[in-house]
Order: C-alpha cells, then sequence, then structure tokens
C-alpha cells in the first residue's frame, strides 16, 4: 500500500509518463516526494487535478484584435507592434480597458528588471503554471529569461526542483515557496521564511512573493478563459488530461 496522497500519486503518475521527454534527468521510475517538500497537511506535489475538462479550441470569451483595443490600451502595450499571442490576456483584460490598464502599469512594474534573476522567475512562472494547468502559460517563454539561461533541459527539471542538478539553492527555495503558494499555503509558516532567508533579502522576498500571486491569481483566471487558439497541438488537444510545461514545442515571446 503506498503512503502517498492523492496528490502526489497523481503527479509521479503525470511524472512517469513524460520521463521519455527528458531522459537526461529523469529516472524511468520516479523516487517519493522528498520529506522537504511535504507539508504537515499532506504532500505538495501538485495541486489535485484528476480530470480537467476541456471545452473546444475557442476561449471562453472573445479575444479582441490589436485594432479593438482601446487606442491608449493599445499604445500603452505597443500592440501594433506585437503578435496575438504576445498580446495574450490583454485581448480579453481590453474588454474592460480601465481595468486592463492599470494591470497593464502593474505587469509592467513586475517585469521591469528588479532584485531577482529572471532565470528564477521564469523556472517560477513555469513551475506555477504547471500547478494552475494554465496551458497559454506553460507554451510560452519569455526571452529575456532564455537570454538569462532558461533552456528547455532546465525545464525539465521543474519535475523534482529539489533532486535536479542544474538548479541553484536559492531556485530550489523559491520553487518550494511557490509550491506552497500554489498548492498548500495553509502550510507557510515561520520556517518557511527562515528557509527563504537564507537565499534573500527581505526586499527580494516581497518581490518573489508579488511574483507568485500574480502568476497563481491571474494564471488561473488564463487557465478558466482556455486561452489555447494559438498554442502548439499538445496545449490543444484532447478533451481532459493533464499538461506539462516541458518539451520542444515552446514558443519565444517578448
Amino acid at each position: 500500500m503506498s503512503d502517498r496522497t492523492a496528490s502526489e500519486e497523481l503527479f509521479w503518475d503525470l511524472a512517469e509518463q513524460v520521463s521519455a521527454r527528458c531522459p537526461t534527468h529523469w529516472p524511468a521510475v520516479p523516487g517519493e516526494v522528498p520529506a522537504s517538500r511535504r507539508s504537515t497537511g499532506g504532500g505538495v506535489g501538485m495541486a489535485p487535478l484528476d480530470q480537467l475538462p476541456r471545452g473546444n479550441k475557442m476561449a471562453r470569451i472573445p479575444m479582441l484584435s490589436a485594432s479593438e483595443l482601446d487606442p491608449e490600451l493599445a499604445e500603452m502595450v505597443d500592440a501594433d507592434h506585437r503578435t496575438p499571442l504576445e498580446l495574450g490576456n490583454m485581448r480579453i483584460y481590453g474588454h474592460r480597458p480601465e481595468l486592463a490598464k492599470a494591470y497593464a502599469q502593474f505587469a509592467g512594474a513586475m517585469k521591469t528588471p528588479g532584485l531577482l534573476p529572471r532565470r528564477l522567475l521564469e523556472l517560477v512562472r513555469l513551475r506555477i503554471a504547471f500547478h494552475n494547468q494554465c496551458r497559454s502559460c506553460m507554451a510560452i517563454r519569455y526571452a529575456d529569461a532564455v537570454n538569462d539561461g532558461v533552456t528547455e533541459d532546465l525545464v525539465c527539471q521543474l519535475q523534482a526542483p529539489d533532486e535536479a542538478t542544474d538548479l541553484t539553492d536559492a531556485e530550489r527555495a523559491a520553487l518550494r515557496f511557490a509550491d506552497l503558494m500554489a498548492a498548500d499555503h495553509w502550510s507557510i509558516d515561520d520556517d518557511t521564511f527562515v528557509m527563504l532567508r537564507e537565499h534573500f533579502s527581505d526586499a527580494e522576498v516581497v518581490e518573489l512573493g508579488m511574483t507568485i500571486a500574480l502568476c497563481v491569481g491571474f494564471g488561473r483566471l488564463s487557465m478558466a478563459w482556455d486561452m489555447v487558439d494559438e498554442l502548439p497541438d499538445r496545449f490543444r488537444d484532447g478533451a481532459t488530461g493533464t499538461v506539462t510545461p516541458w518539451g520542444s514545442d515552446a514558443i519565444v515571446v517578448s
């Protein structure tokens, strides 16, 4: 009889299915979830997402074209020089221009060079996208993060961060915090912040936390809207199932 929780069983079943994608890093039969990644209330492999309902391949709210956006919003996000995929959620937020402008300012501030490396933040974003099962989030890589060292081999190691050979200790700590925020936030306690302060200043912890909150909340909203229209086939096909961010078909966007 396995001691794994239902959430852990789902995570490792998925790991076995996709292990062939990254054979350099993943054993054919994954080991147990390390104790350091477990909470007192259960496992934190990933959120319990047994079978996700999939509708058709059109977003559930119509996506506006660049020409349909509010002119001030279009100028703010440089809509005329971006691909539809690079405009992303803004094509839906544009139905409420004033809210979309506020979001663009906030998200833009989060994207400006800060205290934390773009590589670390991208790994955190993709790990959360996996928890959220946000397909439009998992399918893309931001160019600044790619330039900072995010490769598909590195993304493969998000399957088991504590065993990954190419992640730094700071990246592992950030990913532990992201796991808890995305799937088990009730388990966050003083020890969590002791762990974070071994690698980050208070200002860096604030930046990390706000980035995680942005990814968790708005990533779940993107998942609900089912914005998969321009994505590679594996992010679009299938009525049900769980998708992973690792693979050879990611799209680099600015």
